[in-house]
């Protein structure tokens, strides 16, 4: 109720023009951000102050409270805010290390955070602060004025690895297959293994770093294949050392033929010869010629 009466009365000085919206203050960011478990992710983010900020000489403070029913204790200004504290570059709070990190400069507007090997516990709704001394104090609550971003993180399950394959394969050409998994950490990277049918069959681990905290793991697989290999299902398995889940993809094989496979069948009596002309490939022609002679006793 108290709330409620704040909230209308707020509203009221806000429209005789008492009250006015602190100039100045913004944020960009995304609303939403989509984050698997045990996976790492970035989160961009930009802010702006009044021109005010810019001549005090003081140190840029910013802190990343997650938005829950509890208070947090900010030492150096003797004040309780809600919420509990993720990340700060302000050392005197001798905040618990968590998963979060930040990776942008406050002094560039720059408020971004990482967050590595995400859990459920992650998810919710998460709000910043900034301080720079007496008088430079502010937060970007959703509740304020201005009604600032306050991002969402929703941590969900695992997807399945990506598979890239080649556009066609055909009989007798070298293929490549590649079985992906796309914001991952460093630390511990996951484990992708190809379910193999020979051990003519090459496999090559890569990675590519996208950012601080997040890459880009794969695996390579190529070989030759052969006419027994139509059909054949091919399996990409990813295991993080976190879990214990093993998460399966799988690719199909079907050849394409260039030209067509072209059977004639000649029928003569007391003989059945089959000619078989197999063309596969440019330039490349083979003949096969299977004649099999029966004699029947009449």
């Amino acid at each position: 109720m108290t709330s409620f009466l704040l909230t209308s009365l707020n509203l009221l000085l806000l429209y005789r023009g008492t009250l006015t919206i602190p100039p100045g203050y913004s944020i960009s960011m995304p609303k939403k951000v989509l984050v698997e478990i045990n996976h790492c992710t970035d989160v961009p983010c930009m802010f702006t102050t009044p021109e005010r900020y810019s001549k005090s000489s003081a140190p840029f403070y910013i802190y990343w409270f997650k938005s829950i029913r509890k208070r947090y204790y900010l030492v150096w200004i003797n004040m309780w805010v809600p919420g509990y504290l993720m990340v700060t570059n302000d050392l005197r709070q001798k905040a618990e290390i968590t998963n979060f990190k930040l990776i942008g400069d406050p002094k560039n507007g720059d408020c971004s955070f990482s967050i590595a090997n995400a859990q459920p516990v992650d998810s919710g709704k998460y709000y910043m602060r900034i301080d720079k001394g007496s008088g430079f104090r502010y937060a970007f609550e959703s509740s304020a004025p201005q009604h600032h971003v306050n991002p969402q993180i929703v941590v969900r399950d695992v997807k399945k690895p990506m598979i890239w394959k080649p556009p066609s394969i055909i009989w007798g050409e070298t293929i490549h297959f590649s079985c992906v998994a796309s914001n991952s950490c460093l630390n511990p990277k996951p484990k992708i293994l190809w379910s193999i049918k020979s051990n003519h069959w090459n496999m090559s681990d890569w990675a590519t770093q996208k950012s601080n905290w997040t890459w880009t793991y794969g695996t390579n697989l190529s070989f030759v294949p052969s006419l027994a290999n139509e059909g054949l299902i091919l399996a990409c398995h990813l295991k993080y050392p976190a879990s214990k889940k093993l998460i399966q993809n799988t690719v199909q094989l079907h050849m394409a033929y260039s030209p067509q496979i072209k059977v004639i069948q000649v029928l003569k009596k007391q003989e059945n010869v089959q000619v078989a002309t197999i063309l596969l490939g440019t330039f490349v022609s083979i003949l096969i010629l299977i004649a099999c002679l029966y004699f029947f006793s009449g």
